[in-house]
């Protein structure tokens, strides 16, 4: 949750907007709540998917977990060593890439030792994501979530908990008690996967944005 003071500055400054634009219908409604009398647009956060929907799934052995993102607290990095400790227990050959770099990158890799986990940093995440089988999405509240959209639009499923447009991408939502369940299921029954959010193009894009602000 965000400090009481943020939130304070927030419905200040909304309340006396001529205009907001927010990124999901989720936020636009949190918007609305404040009680904004401007008009709320909605307008998402531009992704080039034509990199992502031409991934090319490569054969392998094994089941791969994918996670990508900050080491941060607000990441929660931590769950998914968590989560691959549980599903090893029934699934003997998974492992986890884990892609990003952040503060919490030492800590991890200590908690990681032993464990078949793979630290790749600031890579591509084009090349991991024609290995996965499932991208996990550990953060306890996003905004947005473009690592969701972009592992939807390459054809891999997303475990996440409803938050951003986990939901609205088309993810598979899992509460925090049945998480790690969740992702064995999937890596066991291997459900196929899209991105159920239309996605506009740069200049359809650009020419929302500009009429969000009119």
């Amino acid at each position: 949750a965000q400090p009481w003071w943020r939130r304070a500055i927030a419905r200040f400054a909304l309340r006396r907007a001529h205009a907001v634009r927010a990124v999901s219908e989720r936020v636009a409604a949190q918007v609305r709540a404040v009680g904004t009398k401007a008009r709320v647009s909605v307008l998402p956060v531009y992704v080039d998917l034509a990199r992502f929907r031409n991934v090319i799934r490569e054969p392998h052995e094994g089941s791969v977990l994918l996670w990508i993102g900050r080491f941060e607290k607000e990441k929660n990095p931590e769950e998914a060593i968590r989560i691959l400790r549980y599903v090893l227990a029934e699934i003997p050959d998974a492992q986890l890439i884990m892609m990003g770099d952040g503060s919490l990158l030492e800590k991890v890799r200590q908690e990681a030792r032993g464990l078949p986990v793979t630290f790749t940093g600031g890579a591509d995440p084009v090349e991991y994501l024609a290995q996965a089988d499932v991208v996990l999405s550990t953060s306890p509240a996003e905004s947005w979530g473009a690592s969701i959209i972009e592992a939807l639009a390459a054809g891999v499923p997303v475990v996440s908990r409803d938050v951003g447009v986990a939901r609205d991408a088309g993810a598979i939502i899992a509460e925090s008690d049945n998480f790690s369940d969740t992702v064995e299921r999937v890596l066991r029954e291997r459900p196929e996967a899209r991105l159920q959010m239309a996605a506009l193009d740069l200049q359809e894009w650009a020419k929302a944005w500009r009429e969000s602000l009119l």
